[in-house]
């Protein structure tokens, strides 16, 4: 189903990980959103396809659509999340349980990869950046985001000037 030259890759959720999530995001009981354990994570174990151009992964969600059960999608292309940029699937396999896909495009996943510690802070400085910073950060992210798309568009986007604050704590975007 991956368009020729995609990047395939596959993970489980660690333990540390699935238990971190359903502490963070305990079931309420009023909208049923949440869990209450890690057997219902739907993203417990995953596929990443990482696609060449915004018309494979258009080509490649088709293709999931038509010979897969998909159970949830999230469009996040579309409607970028906190400018992250990437299509979600949630499918039931044969065993019956989801299993999660996301597919996107190589700049797209250049963004994931390289905003996942500003959600995420993992150094003191990080942690700093992101407490006295934000505004600032969280400014270059959406910049970023949008040079990133406008290159899957075809436009020769140029990179954004890069905070001290960022370059310091996270690295730049070229």
């Amino acid at each position: 189903m991956a368009p020729a030259g995609a990047d395939v890759t596959a993970r489980v959720k660690t333990l540390d990980s699935a238990v971190g999530k359903v502490a963070r995001k305990p079931k309420d009981r009023a909208t049923g959103k949440g869990y209450e354990s890690a057997s219902e994570l739907q993203d417990g174990t995953g596929i990443r396809v990482v696609a060449s151009s915004l018309d494979d992964v258009a080509s490649t969600v088709k293709r999931v659509k038509e010979s897969l059960d998909v159970i949830e999608e999230d469009d996040y292309i579309t409607f970028p999340k906190e400018g992250y940029r990437s299509y979600h699937l949630v499918i039931r396999t044969s065993d019956g349980l989801p299993k999660e896909l996301q597919v996107r495009t190589k700049n797209q996943h250049i963004f994931a990869e390289w905003c996942h510690d500003f959600y995420k802070p993992q150094t003191t400085a990080q942690k700093e950046a992101m407490a006295m910073r934000s505004d600032e950060v969280r400014a270059y992210m959406f910049a970023i985001s949008k040079m990133l798309n406008d290159r899957d568009e075809g436009t020769d986007s140029p990179a954004p000037p890069c905070p001290v604050a960022v370059r310091d704590a996270f690295g730049c975007v070229k």
